[in-house]
């Protein structure tokens, strides 16, 4: 159950981070994953336009090549010669020079598949390519409506013809055959009586377009040709209603597409030619896009789960690391005796690291010995208030007996009218009454100095003119907690060290406020110390220690340690304590200086 306790703290530390380590973690995979997966589309898109565009390029060129072919054998004289002139005779002769013609055109391994020559004045058609035959040619509806009059309407241009559309003459029935036709005349500027075409089968085309989805590596691609009324090129067999529905996309502005036959998510690209005013459409299928999403959301549940395993351990370890320190404070702290109190030494503790924790283990210690300093201090400042109560019972009388006594004496004298006998009896019954209250109370200073000038007033009246006192008080400071007896004890130094017959001793006590701090300096017009008793006071105040005995209290050398030591335990070190003598011409006191203040907040 102890151990239980001990690494609550650590499991608390791992289970806070593991939590917040989660749900980061997943947002950060969440925003990789759409991030690639965006990414992955675009490139794709963009990957399928270019492809789109290098097969349309690539059909350009065959188109291209079939159209100089079909030029080049139009402008052959021999050739329109043939046909309009020479053909109709079956002379072998000049049968031969016909396909000879061809041939040098042509090359005997030409690309195409089938090459029609039909003379509409004479209804005649030539064949060249898989069969070779000059015979009539009978014209049907399906030939007129969809090959010859688109063709004549072109006045010459070149025009692609489906295989939905038909052909010419197809030597093989039932072969998808897509063909480039143009119109043509015996002379230039006259009315055209011909139209030759050159065939491709699909198949043709269809591995022309395979070999460019290789660069896709096999997505399952598929490719769509239609020309500018929307007749399929490419596939032939495509459906009706799959040929309108992509016919209907605009894939300018936008290229992902909802399958309204499938329901499936397509990548619909395209690029249309100009040469041969088809248009090549790209399409993914969602199987493909599917297989990569699952594929960037594999990649994101690993990340996952490795990234959240790797920092739950690295929390935990953090966290021993962390709970460390805590637990061997928390045992030193549960080990504690009084008499154990600052025996450690706190700056060799144990740990590899100088971080905040070892910091707050090394600041125990430190506490360690401010509180021992404190007890000693508080150890001392009491045995210093018993010694002063001490001092004050062994240097009186029984106090009751004393003011009972002094009592009837100022009753006695008033009686005689005396009533500077009575005066002093109660300036004096004040002074032992002030004296012997518990001075650990402190007092405030208009009590001391009223306590002070009690003893001025009994001295004054003991050596009448030969002393003098000067007072100059800030009554502002009135109220101000102080300790006992630390003005009192000066001035009677003062009197008692200072005084002469020869001259009258002059005393001044001066109390002001300076920088939130009270201060009073007591200055008379004695000898001052000697250099040799003013060693001696200021060596033992720097060699005072609270934490050490000390003699009993008397208004001598030690009466002055005594007052400086109950201002540093009161003040905790934050007061003044200075001695020194003055001499004239600095001012008429050129005797001792004392200065003793403290802060006007006790709490400083």
């Amino acid at each position: 159950m102890k151990k239980l306790h001990q690494n609550s703290l650590m499991r608390k530390i791992t289970f806070s981070y593991s939590i917040v380590f989660f749900f980061l973690i997943i947002l950060l995979s969440i925003i990789y994953y759409f991030t690639a997966y965006h990414n992955f589309l675009q490139n794709h898109t963009r990957i399928s336009r270019q492809l789109a565009k290098t097969i349309s390029n690539q059909i350009d060129t065959q188109g291209s090549k079939f159209n100089n072919l079909e030029i080049r054998i139009l402008e052959s004289e021999e050739i329109m010669k043939y046909i309009f002139e020479e053909a109709k005779q079956h002379n072998v002769v000049s049968d031969w020079e016909f396909r000879k013609n061809l041939y040098a055109i042509t090359g005997y391994n030409y690309e195409f598949y089938q090459l029609n020559i039909v003379n509409l004045n004479e209804s005649t058609i030539h064949t060249f390519g898989e069969e070779y035959y000059y015979k009539p040619y009978t014209i049907t509806r399906n030939v007129q409506e969809n090959i010859i009059e688109p063709t004549l309407e072109l006045d010459g241009a070149k025009i692609i013809i489906p295989p939905n559309k038909g052909c010419l003459y197809a030597p093989v029935k039932d072969v998808p055959i897509i063909s480039v036709c143009r119109a043509f005349s015996r002379y230039p500027l006259s009315k055209k009586a011909g139209i030759i075409e050159i065939q491709v089968k699909e198949a043709s085309l269809e591995k022309l377009i395979n070999d460019n989805l290789y660069a896709l590596e096999n997505g399952g691609e598929q490719v769509l040709i239609f020309d500018n009324n929307n007749n399929p090129v490419y596939p032939s067999d495509i459906p009706q209603e799959r040929l309108d529905y992509y016919t209907s996309l605009d894939t300018d502005n936008k290229t992902m597409f909802r399958s309204s036959l499938f329901s499936e998510t397509e990548i619909v690209t395209s690029h249309y030619s100009s040469e041969t005013m088809c248009t090549v459409m790209l399409i993914t299928p969602a199987s493909y896009i599917l297989q990569n999403r699952l594929f960037y959301l594999e990649i994101c549940i690993g990340f996952f789960l490795f990234t959240f395993a790797l920092l739950v351990f690295i929390t935990r370890r953090l966290a021993l690391r962390i709970t460390a320190p805590i637990t061997e404070l928390k045992n030193r702290i549960s080990s504690l005796e009084l008499d154990q109190i600052a025996e450690e030494d706190y700056d060799n503790l144990s740990g590899d690291t100088f971080n905040e924790l070892e910091i707050l283990n090394k600041s125990y210690s430190r506490m360690q010995r401010r509180l021992k300093r404190s007890l000693d201090d508080v150890i001392s400042s009491r045995t210093l208030t018993i010694q002063s109560q001490m001092l004050a019972l062994q240097a009186q009388m029984d106090s009751h007996f004393l003011y009972n006594t002094l009592t009837i004496i100022s009753i006695i004298a008033e009686d005689n009218d005396d009533e500077q006998a009575a005066a002093m009896c109660i300036k004096l019954t004040k002074m032992l009454r002030y004296i012997t209250e518990d001075i650990s109370h402190g007092t405030t200073l208009a009590q001391e100095i009223t306590h002070t000038q009690n003893y001025t007033d009994l001295i004054t009246t003991r050596f009448g003119k030969g002393v003098e006192f000067d007072y100059q008080i800030d009554t502002a400071l009135d109220m101000v907690r102080v300790p006992r007896l630390i003005l009192q004890p000066i001035v009677e130094n003062c009197v008692k060290y200072s005084r002469s017959p020869d001259r009258v001793l002059k005393i001044a006590i001066r109390i002001w406020n300076e920088d939130d701090c009270w201060y009073a300096n007591i200055r008379d017009n004695g000898n001052g110390f000697s250099e040799e008793a003013l060693k001696i006071i200021r060596d033992r105040i720097a060699d005072m220690n609270p934490e050490q005995q000390h003699p009993a209290l008397s208004i001598n050398g030690m009466g002055l340690v005594n007052i400086y030591l109950r201002l540093r335990l009161y003040y905790n070190s934050q007061f003044t304590f200075q001695l020194e003598n003055k001499a004239p011409p600095d001012s008429i006191y050129g005797g001792v200086s004392i200065t003793i203040g403290g802060n006007l907040d006790e709490t400083k």
